[in-house]
């Protein structure tokens, strides 16, 4: 009589199940490596842009409002001080 073996079904739907679940986060590790990282880039580059235009914006608001308390004449004697050097 010959010695007959085989594989467990158990064995096999755990194997199938450590594939699928491989494959998922592989495809999903390649979607965020191919579309999500690079969508995250551009906007981190766009946001330093307004970043960067924000800042200007503020230092125009600040020059601004020294010039006008200047004109006015109740500009402080820090705040001049602040004025010429911003010019």
């Amino acid at each position: 009589m010959a010695i007959q073996t085989s594989i467990k079904r158990s064995f096999i739907l755990w194997n199938v199940l450590y594939i699928v679940l491989c494959g998922g986060l592989g495809a999903w590790g390649a979607y965020d490596y191919w579309v999500t990282i690079p969508a995250q880039e551009e906007a981190v580059a766009t946001y330093e842009e307004l970043n960067v235009r924000r800042a200007e914006l503020e230092m125009r608001g600040v020059l601004w409002t020294l010039l006008a308390k200047k004109t006015d004449g109740t500009i402080t004697e820090t705040e001049s001080e602040t004025l010429e050097e911003m010019r």
